[in-house]
């Protein structure tokens, strides 16, 4: 009877590690070991430098600050803040858009100016797809780079010492798009710069380089506390939106 409890005891641990959602750094790592073994593989656009970039986001500070601004027309657009802490996410908007606090607790989000919110069942692939989109939306400039790398002649190089990064700037821009900004070791996307196929208004995003933080802000916990969340059947992937 005990040898009979025990097993059970034994296969209910098993089970329970190999079925249960694979921690946030265990999915970042099964994605650089995709990257890194994708010499040969294109489709979708995956190559091995992306390792480096998705270890910025990630792993490579013990808490990260990420700043994501957009400019059109010469006027400063709203700014997002990105904080990674561990398994913690939190991404929040200084304009429109939803706010994201991934903790412990859930995934919860809200609109700005708004008490209510809504929390979503968690997914560590979910969350580490929708950081990356975030900081490279539709794979735009890893797209460009890859043509970059295999069509080096495509494009004009210019070096911008002041800014650490490399301008990439397409000889004949496409869809509008006209250059990324670079830094290739390690490799970071610093943004890219585009003229409005339809306002035919010039706009730039751009990405700080992941900075290293002591801790996170105490302020995102205080902002969690203002909003009552339901709970909701929605999940990240609504916000992600592929060309």
């Amino acid at each position: 009877m005990k040898t009979t409890f025990l097993c059970l005891a034994i296969s209910g641990l098993l089970s329970s590690h190999l079925f249960a959602e694979p921690g946030l750094r265990e999915v970042v790592n099964q994605h650089m070991a995709t990257y890194a073994q994708s010499k040969n593989d294109r489709k979708p656009v995956v190559y091995p430098e992306l390792a480096d970039r998705i270890e910025g986001l990630f792993l490579r500070y013990p808490a990260t600050h990420i700043v994501i601004s957009g400019f059109s027309g010469g006027a400063k657009k709203d700014t997002t803040d990105i904080y990674i802490k561990g398994e913690e996410i939190y991404v929040i908007e200084a304009g429109d858009g939803w706010n994201l606090a991934a903790n412990r607790d859930g995934v919860f989000e809200w609109e700005n100016g708004k008490t209510n919110g809504i929390k979503i069942k968690r997914s560590n692939e979910d969350l580490v797809a929708y950081v990356y989109y975030l900081t490279d939306t539709s794979w735009i400039m890893a797209s460009l780079y890859y043509e970059y790398l295999n069509s080096p002649n495509e494009f004009t190089v210019v070096p911008n010492k002041k800014k650490k990064w490399t301008e990439l700037r397409l000889k004949t821009p496409r869809d509008g798009f006209e250059a990324i900004y670079v830094s290739e070791k390690p490799l970071w996307f610093y943004g890219l710069r585009l003229k409005n196929p339809q306002t035919k208004r010039a706009e730039e995003i751009t990405i700080s380089e992941p900075e290293e933080m002591k801790e996170l802000p105490e302020e995102l916990a205080r902002q969690l506390k203002r909003v009552k969340f339901e709970d909701s059947n929605l999940t990240l992937q609504r916000h992600m939106t592929f060309l």
